[in-house]
């Protein structure tokens, strides 16, 4: 029911104790004024006056004295029906749950409450709208949110979690889950969102799989390499890294494609840049990459590999036969990945089509960039986990490889950070959207 008609509800009542709105007169415009017996125009016009005073609560006993009355036409059955969802509407959700006896009355309680900021009585309206049948997919969207933005986040989640699989359900969820702690349905979410084409929310996917794992060195180079893929690269830091471990395991036409991206994006600039492209270029005819992989870590190599070849189907069943704690998540991004990109996507990388501008010193002024929120420095990989190879393992198995790794650790002193502590020490959360009222 809208403004105008609520007006004009109102001014047909003022015609006389016996004279009530028809239906006519809830539609915008001239009040038509139809005869109803004493008994109920009197409290009806009583009802109006205590309603006009702010007493929506008396207002409403008056109705129902009206709505006592039998018997009655179908006229002024309908014209207590509207008093009544007037009244209600009037008091902006003011009337108590047990005053409200239509659908109408507990839907505009439930919206004034949720305007109100009154999130404990908006959860509790769903009783009241399910009673009257009205308890609608909308109605629970505001609910959920009602839970969420009264600090009750687990609470949205299990609601959200029936709903379905929806964009506005698995945005709220995803947001709802990271609140509450629960990593599982927020990656969940994500998963889903960037299904149907929300490809930000990869940032958060990976960045959540970072930091919940142990990669080894290998691994890493698998999760910034989707991190290239996806257009999620953070900073200088990721481009540095992504080139340092192709190099370090024996890609250098990777690591010259990753370096040629972040100099012609501008992100890379200076010296060290300069450097680190001419490593890799050097390095191209020399270094072969490392064949001593695990099976898991081969399997997704090779699954990968399919996907370029437009292979699909295959590559996601060989990703799903991985099973090691670590790298089945790398697995399950990987399947999201391919299951979201093209066969062009996974062709090894080259730097043939990349432009590389003229690369700036490190004198010149850069570009002031927002300082990153302090993130404290993740821990040293666990007794038994993973551990990175050591300069003199790649020595020991391959000799040219080694004379690569060690002209890298002569870049390195200029400025590249080498090693797994002070590389993940320098990790930080990823950006995470929040649901706001």
């Amino acid at each position: 029911m809208n403004r105008n008609a609520l007006y004009a509800l109102a001014a047909a009542l003022l015609v006389g104790t016996s004279a009530i709105a028809t239906d006519a007169a809830l539609s915008p415009g001239i009040a038509q004024a139809v005869s109803v017996q004493p008994a109920i125009g009197n409290p009806l016009q009583a009802a109006k006056a205590l309603a006009a005073k702010g007493d929506y609560k008396g207002a409403m006993a008056r109705v129902r004295e009206a709505k006592a009355v039998t018997p009655k036409t179908a006229a002024e059955e309908r014209v207590v029906a509207q008093m009544e969802e007037y009244i209600a509407v009037a008091s902006g959700g003011a009337l108590p749950a047990g005053a409200i006896n239509s659908a109408t009355a507990a839907k505009a309680k439930f919206a004034a409450d949720y305007r109100a900021k009154r999130y404990s009585e908006v959860i509790a309206d769903a009783a009241l709208l399910r009673k009257f049948g009205a308890y609608d997919f909308a109605s629970q969207i505001i609910v959920a949110q009602a839970h969420y933005l009264a600090g009750d986040h687990a609470g949205a989640v299990r609601l959200l979690r029936t709903m379905g699989d929806g964009e506005q359900v698995q945005s709220l969820l995803l947001s709802a889950a990271h609140k509450a702690g629960d990593a599982a349905a927020a990656q969940s979410a994500a998963r889903s969102l960037i299904l149907k084409g929300q490809a930000s929310h990869w940032d958060y996917l990976l960045g959540t799989a970072e930091r919940a794992n142990r990669f080894s060195d290998r691994q890493l180079l698998d999760l910034y390499r989707l991190r290239f893929l996806t257009v999620t690269m953070r900073d200088p830091d990721d481009y540095y890294l992504l080139a340092q471990l192709a190099l370090q395991f024996g890609y250098p036409p990777e690591a010259e494609a990753v370096a040629a991206k972040g100099i012609a994006e501008g992100v890379l600039v200076g010296e060290r840049a300069t450097r680190l492209l001419a490593l890799a270029r050097d390095s191209a005819a020399k270094a072969t990459p490392k064949a001593d992989l695990d099976a898991d870590t081969a399997t997704i190599a090779g699954a990968v590999a399919m996907a370029g070849e437009g292979k699909t189907q295959l590559a996601l069943n060989a990703l799903a036969q991985v099973k090691g704690a670590t790298q089945k998540p790398l697995a399950e991004l990987w399947s999201l990945a391919i299951r979201t990109h093209g066969p062009a996507d996974f062709v090894p990388a080259s730097s043939a089509a990349v432009e590389v501008p003229t690369v700036v010193t490190d004198a010149a002024p850069a570009a002031a960039a927002p300082s990153p929120e302090p993130v404290a420095p993740m821990p040293e990989s666990a007794a038994g986990a993973p551990e990175d190879r050591g300069i003199w393992e790649i020595l020991k198995d391959n000799a040219v490889a080694a004379i690569a790794a060690l002209a890298f650790l002569i870049v390195a002193s200029a400025g590249f950070a080498f090693g797994a502590g002070s590389r993940r020490e320098s990790r930080r959360p990823s950006a995470f959207p929040e649901f706001k009222d």
